[in-house]
């Protein structure tokens, strides 16, 4: 029997969630390092909703919608074509506007389907390191973030959403920034020459997988290799410190990145499509 399980408390729901996600980690690490990324506290600009579809005592399906108003997309994982469809019942029964479904292709598009008039925005790529990448000689060094980097991290961070066609309120961004300095390890790593910050990468997870985020070099910087020593430094500190798996996601349009990772020793895990629905709905606000 499928049963259907809304949840308001995002730690409840990263556990109920784990053992499913665990079991196909190699597809879904990315829900996995959300729910151990986001914190209660981090969800209070956003229209949060936590869906889970179990048969017995088993998940076989989840999706979670933490992108604040008027953006709302489902990040969804689905054992089954029954898991979908029962993700498209419980999304329907909330009245939610929903703006786009992301997951593997063969579900987002059965999802979509469902739902309404839609078009595929981007397809994403998922990468896992092999061994550990040989770090080029450049100029400067890496530090983890302070609190006093709040306002160029922000900027930053709202730049490299914007070059990936993602639109976040800013202030949304300024208080998940704002949130994520406050932890006892901070996810931002830093490139900095002669104390200026020249490159930024964002690790989230747990001991066992890490992902790769937020990998920005702003213009001006680009072009000098910062970006790909500070991502050998970074996976070396995440291999010393015993972490196994490590991923990272990019845009299959994009072929610098996509070059980057695979010069470095990622190999390509699976496609992930992003399908928006109509009308299209202005999300800069």
């Amino acid at each position: 029997m499928i049963t259907h399980h809304r949840h308001t408390d995002i730690a409840e729901y990263a556990r109920a969630c784990e053992p499913f996600l665990l079991a196909q980690l190699s597809t879904y690490n990315k829900n996995y390092a959300w729910l151990k990324h986001f914190t209660q506290d981090m969800l209070a600009d956003r229209d949060a909703r936590f869906y889970r579809v179990a048969q017995g005592d088993h998940t076989i399906g989840m999706g979670f919608i933490v992108s604040a108003a008027p953006k709302r997309q489902l990040i969804m994982a689905a054992s089954s074509p029954q898991a979908v469809d029962a993700l498209v019942a419980m999304a329907r029964a909330d009245g939610i506007a929903m703006t786009g479904v992301e997951d593997v292709p063969e579900n987002a598009r059965r999802f979509a389907e469902a739902w309404g008039p839609h078009h595929e925005h981007c397809r994403l790529i998922s990468y896992a390191l092999d061994g550990t990448p040989a770090a080029p000689s450049r100029p400067g060094g890496t530090r983890f973030a302070r609190r006093d980097d709040a306002d160029w991290l922000t900027q930053w961070k709202i730049a490299f959403l914007r070059e990936c066609n993602i639109q976040e309120a800013p202030a949304v961004i300024a208080r998940e920034v704002a949130t994520t300095l406050d932890c006892p390890k901070p996810p931002y790593w830093i490139w900095a020459v002669d104390g200026e910050p020249v490159s930024v990468a964002a690790v989230s997870g747990d001991a066992m997988a890490q992902r790769i985020g937020f990998v920005y070099t702003p213009a001006e910087h680009r072009g000098r290799g910062y970006s790909r020593a500070l991502m050998a430094e970074m996976c070396a500190q995440l291999r010393q410190e015993g972490v196994c798996d490590i991923y990272l996601y990019a845009d299959a349009a994009n072929p610098v990145s996509n070059h980057l990772y695979r010069s470095m020793g990622f190999r390509v895990l699976a496609e992930f499509s992003e399908l928006r629905f109509e009308p299209k709905i202005d999300c800069a606000a």
